[in-house]
C-alpha cells in the first residue's frame, strides 16, 4: 500500500516539483513577473540522512545545528559539517513506519541562555505503545558536554514532558523560544480514529502551540499570564491547528508567525496571538469543513494571515513560514518565505498582505537530480522529482537555509542543506 501511494504520488508531482515554469499551488498567487521574488541557492551540505529542520545556538558561534529525523544533530561548523554528531539519542527514537514517517526527532532550541548554562530542548517520538494505536512523545532537556562544546553530553537528558499521542502521523514536534523567554511547543492533532476534534478541546494538549517556563527546578512551570489557567490544559496559549509543525518569531517585532499544515483544502500561515482559535476541525483555512457549519464552533475563529489551497495535489503540506531579517537577504528582508513540502516557495510582502506571490530559484538547474530508477512496473521506470522541501532555519544572523531532499525513505543520503540568497532579478523593497 505505501509503495502504491509513493508510485502515484511521484507520478504525480513529477510535472510540478520545484518548477518555475509550472502553476504554483495556488490560484491566487500573483502572476506579473514585478510579483516574483527570485532567489538563488547555495548547498551547504549534502548527503544527509532524512535533515528536518536547521537552527543556530544564539551563542555567537555561527554554529549551524541539522537535526536528522533518525536521532542525530548534525554541527557544521564555518558551514562545514562535523565528522561526529552533536548529539545522537538514535537508540532512544522510534520511528517505526518503513518508508515513510513523520515520528523521528522534530525539533530543537536552545536556551535564551544557552552559553552561560548550556541547556537546550529537543522534541522526539519516543516508543510505540503495545496496542499499536500510538506513541510516546517527549520533550526532554540535554545539556552540552563539560569536557566538549561541539558535543552534548547524551546522558543529560531531563524530560520536560511526555505526551500519549494517537497514530503515527500530524505529530507537530516544533519548539522555538519566544522573546518572553518561555518555551513554545507545537502540538499536531494526532492521526488516530479518535483525534478529530483534539484541536477544539481544551481538555487535552493536541492541535495547540503551547507556552511553558522551564527556568526552575521542577520540569516546568505554566506562566501565571497563559490564557487558560482553570481549564485542564493550562500550558495551551493558542488552538484550533491540525498541524503546526514549523513557526517562528520575527527578531524585530516579536510576531509568532506559524503554518498549519492543512488537510485536504487549504495550507494556512497564521499570526499566532494569546488565547485565539484558529478554527480546525471546523474550518480549514477561511473555508467551513464538510459536514460543518458556523455553528460547530464554540468561539470566534481566527482567520489566517494568509492560505493557498491543493492544485497540485494531496501532496501539499505548509513546512515553513518565515519573516527574513538578514543582512545578505536584503531584497528579503521584511517579508514573510513560505515553503511547501512538494517544492513550492511563495512570499508575502509583510504581515498586511493576504495573497502570496512566487519565489522562483534562478539557479534551480544546478541541482537538479540524474534521473534514477525507482520502481519498476513492467517496462516503465518512475523517475523520482528533484527536492522536497522539509523546513526553513536561520543562522545568527537572520539569514534563511532552506532543508531538501530528494526523494523518500530512510537511509538514502539524499537530503541537503541550502543557503537562500537574492536571486538576479530581486523584488524591489
Amino acid at each position: 500500500m505505501m509503495t502504491k501511494l509513493i508510485v502515484f504520488f511521484t507520478l504525480f508531482l513529477v510535472a510540478f516539483l520545484f518548477s518555475c515554469q509550472t502553476k504554483t499551488a495556488t490560484d491566487q498567487l500573483g502572476d506579473s513577473s514585478r510579483d516574483t521574488l527570485h532567489v538563488r541557492l547555495v548547498q551547504i551540505a549534502g548527503d544527509l540522512d532524512i535533515p528536518i529542520y536547521v537552527t543556530n545556538a544564539g551563542d555567537g558561534s555561527n554554529r549551524l545545528f541539522v537535526v536528522l529525523q533518525k536521532g542525530e544533530i548534525v554541527l557544521l561548523k564555518n558551514k562545514m559539517p562535523m565528522k561526529e554528531p552533536f548529539l545522537d539519542i538514535s537508540d532512544l527514537v522510534e520511528d517505526r513506519l518503513p518508508g515513510f514517517s513523520e515520528m523521528g526527532l522534530l525539533g530543537l532550541a536552545f536556551h535564551p541562555r544557552f552559553p552561560e548554562n548550556g541547556r537546550f530542548f529537543v522534541y522526539y517520538s519516543h516508543e510505540s505503545r503495545l496496542d499499536s494505536t500510538g506513541y510516546t512523545a517527549r520533550l526532554s532537556e540535554f545539556k552540552i558536554s563539560p569536557e566538549d562544546p561541539d558535543k552534548a553530553d547524551p546522558d543529560s537528558e531531563r524530560i520536560i514532558m511526555e505526551l500519549n499521542c494517537e497514530g503515527y502521523f500530524v505529530n507537530g514536534g516544533h519548539l522555538a523560544f519566544g522573546p518572553d523567554g518561555m518555551l513554545y511547543v507545537g502540538v499536531g492533532e494526532g492521526s488516530g480514529k479518535h483525534s478529530r476534534g483534539n484541536a477544539q478541546d481544551l481538555n487535552n494538549l493536541f492541535g495547540s502551540i503551547l507556552r511553558i517556563d522551564i527556568n526552575h527546578d521542577q520540569p516546568y512551570k505554566v506562566p501565571a499570564d497563559n490564557p487558560f489557567l482553570d481549564s485542564p490544559s493550562p500550558e495551551v496559549w493558542a488552538y484550533g491547528f491540525r498541524n503546526p509543525y514549523r513557526f517562528s518569531f520575527d527578531p524585530v517585532s516579536g510576531v509568532l508567525i506559524c503554518g498549519d499544515v492543512g488537510n485536504q483544502l487549504r495550507e494556512e500561515v497564521n499570526i499566532v496571538e494569546r488565547g485565539k482559535n484558529y478554527g480546525w476541525p471546523v474550518y480549514e483555512g477561511t473555508l467551513l469543513s464538510e459536514n460543518q457549519t458556523k455553528d460547530s464552533i464554540k468561539t470566534e475563529p481566527a482567520f489566517p494571515l494568509a492560505e493557498y489551497n491543493h492544485e497540485i495535489g494531496f501532496g501539499s503540506a505548509i513546512v515553513g513560514s518565515h519573516i527574513c531579517n538578514g543582512k545578505i537577504n536584503s531584497p528579503m528582508s521584511g517579508k514573510v518565505i513560505i515553503a511547501d513540502w512538494s517544492g513550492d516557495m511563495f512570499y508575502l510582502n509583510d504581515l498586511q498582505v493576504k495573497i502570496p506571490a512566487k519565489v522562483v530559484v534562478d539557479n534551480l538547474d544546478e541541482f537538479s537530480a540524474e534521473k534514477r530508477e525507482v520502481f519498476k512496473d513492467g517496462e516503465e521506470e518512475l523517475i523520482m522529482p528533484k527536492y522536497y522541501i522539509n523546513s526553513f532555519g536561520a543562522d545568527e544572523s537572520g539569514e534563511l537555509y532552506m532543508i531538501g531532499q530528494r526523494g523518500i525513505g530512510h537511509d538514502t543520503r539524499s537530503g541537503s542543506l541550502f543557503q537562500i540568497k537574492p536571486g538576479a532579478d530581486p523584488v524591489n523593497n
